[in-house]
């Protein structure tokens, strides 16, 4: 077993790295299956979370539930957590603070009607003339 052979293994025992080389800290990824750009990390419960892209308003999350999708929430900006009934009254759907997305399935993205649109450009900064 070489050393990187050696630090992998010891990294997903111990749970800092999983099997599909994801760690707590959710990024953006590419899905071995379908190659869809995805948000993945190890979740909150110590599984593999991967998360279609693209933020959904509160209708997009009701109807993600509704098509037996679950969905996930960053945390802290870096960790993906599975939203329950609790984590949806509290965090709604469509906030900046927690972010809500639809977890992936291979072949089939999110419709454009669930995720809620880019926010406009920043106005570029007016030069101040001295």
């Amino acid at each position: 077993m070489t050393e990187q052979q050696w630090l992998r293994s010891m990294l997903v025992d111990k749970g800092v790295l999983s099997e599909a080389g994801l760690t707590r800290n959710a990024g953006i990824r590419t899905c071995r299956t379908c190659r869809a750009h995805c948000l993945a990390g190890i979740a909150s419960t110590g599984i593999d979370a991967w998360a279609d892209l693209g933020e959904l308003h509160a209708a997009g999350e009701l109807a993600a539930l509704l098509a037996g999708r679950a969905t996930l929430s960053l945390y802290a900006g870096r960790q993906l957590v599975p939203r329950d009934r609790h984590w949806i009254a509290a965090y709604p759907a469509g906030r900046t603070d927690r972010p809500a997305y639809a977890s992936h399935r291979c072949g089939d993205p999110p419709p454009p009607g669930w995720t809620q649109p880019p926010p406009p450009p920043a106005p570029p900064l007016r030069q101040i003339g001295f």
